[in-house]
Formats: C-alpha cells, sequence, structure tokens
C-alpha cells in the first residue's frame, strides 16, 4: 500500500505501470479512496453505470495529467484525454475527485516539486519550469498558497530535516 504522495514521487513509468496494474476501475476506486486526504482525491463509490464511465473517464485523465504534467496542458487536452467537452472534464472531476481539473493539475505539479526541492543542484525557478509551471511568480504563489511558505523556505526545512536525521 503506497500513499498519494509516495505515488507522486514515482516516476512516469511506475505510475502508469501502477494504473495499469489497477485499470479495473473498482481497484482504482478504492486506491482513491485509500489515498484521501492526505492528497486532493476524494473519490465516491458508485453503481451507476454513468458514474461508472465517468471513473473510467477519470482515470484516463489522471494518467494524462501525470504524464504530461510538465508539458503545457490546457482543459481542453485534459478534456481531450478523456474523450469529453471541457465543461463534461469539469462536471466529471468536480463530481468524481471534488476538485477542479486544474487544481488537480497544479496539485500534481506542486507535489513533484517539493520531490526536486530536495535536488540542491536546481533553483527555484528550474524547478518551476520542470514542473510544468511558465511563470516563476505563479508558482511560488500556488506553492505558498498550498504549502504556507515559499518554496526557498520549504527547501530550507528539508535541509534542516535530512541534517536532523
Amino acid at each position: 500500500m503506497i500513499t498519494f504522495k509516495e505515488f507522486l514521487a514515482l516516476s512516469k513509468d511506475e505510475q502508469i505501470k501502477m494504473y495499469e496494474q489497477l485499470n479495473d476501475h473498482d481497484k482504482f476506486l478504492a486506491r482513491m479512496n485509500d489515498w484521501s486526504p492526505e492528497g486532493v482525491i476524494v473519490a465516491k463509490e458508485s453503481t451507476d453505470p454513468k458514474d461508472i464511465e465517468r471513473q473510467e473517464r477519470v482515470q484516463v485523465m489522471l494518467v494524462y495529467i501525470h504524464t504530461h504534467y510538465a508539458d503545457e496542458l490546457s482543459l481542453k487536452d485534459i478534456a481531450d484525454a478523456g474523450m469529453m467537452s471541457i465543461a463534461q472534464c469539469n462536471r466529471c472531476f468536480n463530481k468524481m475527485l471534488n476538485v477542479t481539473p486544474y487544481e488537480y493539475l497544479i496539485q500534481y505539479r506542486l507535489q513533484k516539486a517539493t520531490n526536486l526541492l530536495k535536488d540542491a543542484t536546481l533553483n527555484v525557478t528550474e524547478i518551476s519550469e520542470i514542473v510544468g509551471f511558465n511563470n516563476v511568480t505563479h508558482f511560488i504563489q500556488a506553492f505558498k498558497k498550498v504549502y504556507g511558505i515559499s518554496p526557498k523556505k520549504y527547501r530550507m526545512m528539508e535541509d534542516q530535516d535530512e541534517k536532523g536525521s
């Protein structure tokens, strides 16, 4: 059993392999529930055929986000991966995960950034670009909103934790 944060720390190939292992939507849904509340995912169980189809489409869109998070992604790109309109994509994410696709993407990028902040050879600007932010100011603002501190302070705290261990 791995946590959502551990899942985010996996390489793209490892995430895709895990997705393929959890291809059964019931297993995927169970894993999504295991990850809450540590991550942003809060899946809802349902036997409604429409919900099952939504779950499968969200599954595909999540893999797409996890595979392409570093690219310049639009909501249309995510919706296209799930073969639905932008409005349907937003509704599916809200219904199945209680977040918008954009919120999920930002959360995922920030989680990836926390892993990269442990690497002292990369500066904050480089990390923001690596995880898909076009603007370092936007990255820093989003990071502060989620973690309550700047990426630089987060790095310093991580360094202190490493030295203290």
